[in-house]
């Protein structure tokens, strides 16, 4: 999904979600894409978030900072996304119950439930990984 999201262009197939791409969408606005950046090193500087970040216009009118909540990159997945799982004295995933990884029924499975902890990560961050179409802003996706 981050795929289509943030490289796909448009006229590739899409396997999961049928949008126009984030690519595309800059473009269509006229913004310059990020730069590369190598995820082994440490965030270049005209990467980083300016402590009087820039604010842009919502399709809605609204202004939008694009100020992170946190630097943390350090979110850990629940439990019963793991291969261990959880013990018998912690509750499972809330939507199916699964306490390890291979009780999910398949992939299709585990990408659903996976897909509350993954967004509220992005709410944790803030900024721009709030909004699909700023995400891609953000150095982790870079």
């Amino acid at each position: 999904m981050h795929h289509e999201m943030v490289n796909a262009e448009d006229g590739e197939p899409k396997r999961f979600m049928e949008h126009s791409s984030i690519v595309s969408w800059y473009k269509s606005k006229t913004y310059s894409l990020p730069a590369l950046w190598d995820p082994l090193q440490p965030i270049p500087d005209d990467m980083g978030f300016d402590p009087q970040p820039p604010t842009i216009t919502l399709q809605d009118g609204q202004p939008f900072s694009l100020q992170r909540k946190t630097d943390n990159p350090r979110f850990m997945l629940p439990g019963h996304f793991s291969t261990q799982g959880v013990s018998d004295t912690e509750p499972g995933e809330p939507i199916t119950g699964a306490r390890k990884l291979a009780d999910f029924i398949n992939v299709n499975q585990l990408g659903c439930c996976i897909v509350f902890p993954h967004n509220s990560w992005h709410n944790a961050i803030g900024g721009a990984m709030l909004l699909t179409y700023t995400a891609i802003d953000d150095p982790v996706f870079i």
